[in-house]
């Protein structure tokens, strides 16, 4: 892929008439080809990032917009023609973020029947046949230029590392995670113009800050197997090579990574069955039944997990308002009283206390999906195979205490 196709270039006019002339049956992988693919003497036709202005009401859009030629075949074969008349034509990157912000926009349609299921198994298959049917012809390979680090990258690494030589000797885990962080970031400004740092700005697969600094930047501190209160602090990457001095520590990581997968993941499926037995017999109430408790969950509605409380009860005055999509914002990073079944008084926990969700589900044992909490230790344990990097978290007991 060529550097040119990272912010894609104006089409013409005659581009854009072509373009809009394809039919949602026209598209097919034979067209995609033509249209997307690098072939051997062949350049596309155009890429997905070239952009034009789409005018007001073409496809679903209020407005006359700057979009991309990407973005108008996705809008145009998953979305049109049902889903894009309620979510209008979706503009944002199709990343990770913009496809779990169209994920969740159809799935709150569907909980409130404005479209059937049917329609979101439409959107999946669509969806999983656009994507994994143009990747082999789209997306990025790593290249020789993304697995070794800048030259500004290796000189700061080697002034912060003699800078703070005596701390990575004593395993400062505050002095590595700072260093990390600074490596990272110039790493990122400077390398975001390479073709395959798509790879990790899609948010598809791979950790800038875990498999890119790794192989290219630095290790970082590796946790002692034998004494896990000690760190090693390893300041070389994959691609300078493991010093023979470091090689039981990297052995470590390989026990660790290998321990969470084989034995680690028994803790996550053991407190899954404990759960499942202990709030298995936990159900809700008939629709509309409220306990009429006067205590509430004082909580501020942080604006970035509002929407983990939708469909919940608040108190507003002396009413009890549900919380929805439409209303939401109005509440966000506010303090709020919410109806919670900590403080249910009734035999089974009631609609109010409870809220909606499960019953727009069709849930009515909810003590079962108390084992979700036993699913997320599990998959921990699974993802850490994966990255075994040591992270500090920065906490303000004042949040914890009231």
């Amino acid at each position: 892929m060529l550097k040119s196709a990272i912010k894609g270039r104006l089409l013409s006019k005659d581009e854009v008439i072509e373009l809009l002339s394809i039919k949602q049956d026209d598209i097919t992988m034979s067209l995609l080809h033509d249209l997307f693919a690098y072939r051997k003497n062949t350049n596309p036709r155009f890429a997905p990032n070239d952009f034009f202005y789409l005018e007001k009401g073409v496809l679903g859009n209020s407005e006359r917009i700057k979009t991309t030629t990407g973005k108008y075949i996705f809008n145009l074969l998953v979305l049109y023609p049902n889903i894009i008349k309620h979510t209008g034509y979706f503009n944002r990157a199709l990343d990770k973020g913009g496809i779990g912000k169209i994920q969740s926009d159809l799935g709150s349609l569907v909980l409130q029947s404005v479209l059937p299921t049917e329609e979101q198994a439409i959107f999946i298959d669509k969806m999983q046949w656009l994507a994994f049917g143009i990747a082999k012809f789209i997306n990025a390979s790593l290249t020789h230029e993304m697995l070794i680090a800048p030259e500004e990258v290796t000189k700061r690494k080697e002034e912060l590392v003699e800078k703070h030589k005596e701390a990575l000797e004593k395993g400062d885990l505050n002095t590595v995670n700072k260093i990390e962080k600074e490596l990272i970031g110039l790493a990122k400004g400077i390398m975001q113009d390479v073709p395959d740092y798509q790879i990790y700005a899609s948010g598809a697969r791979g950790s800038f800050g875990n498999n890119y600094k790794n192989t290219s930047i630095m290790r970082g501190a590796i946790k002692n197997l034998a004494d896990p209160s000690k760190v090693k602090v390893s300041t070389t990457s994959l691609d300078e090579g493991i010093p023979p001095e470091e090689l039981p520590y990297y052995a470590d990581l390989l026990t660790q990574a290998s321990y969470q997968r084989a034995v680690g993941t028994q803790d996550g499926g053991y407190e899954g069955k404990k759960l499942g037995a202990a709030f298995q017999t936990i159900v809700l109430d008939d629709k509309g039944t409220n306990c009429g408790t006067k205590k509430f969950l004082k909580i501020i509605l942080d604006g970035r997990y509002a929407k983990l409380f939708l469909y919940r009860y608040i108190k507003v005055g002396s009413q009890l308002v549900l919380l929805t999509p439409d209303n939401i914002d109005s509440y966000t990073n506010k303090v709020v009283e919410l109806r919670s079944a900590i403080y249910c008084t009734g035999d089974q926990i009631c609609n109010k206390c409870a809220g909606d969700l499960y019953y727009m589900m069709g849930i009515r044992n909810v003590g079962l999906l108390a084992n979700r909490v036993g699913t997320s230790i599990l998959n921990a344990s699974l993802k850490a195979f994966h990255d075994m990097s040591l992270k500090m978290v920065d906490l303000d007991i004042d949040k914890y205490l009231d």
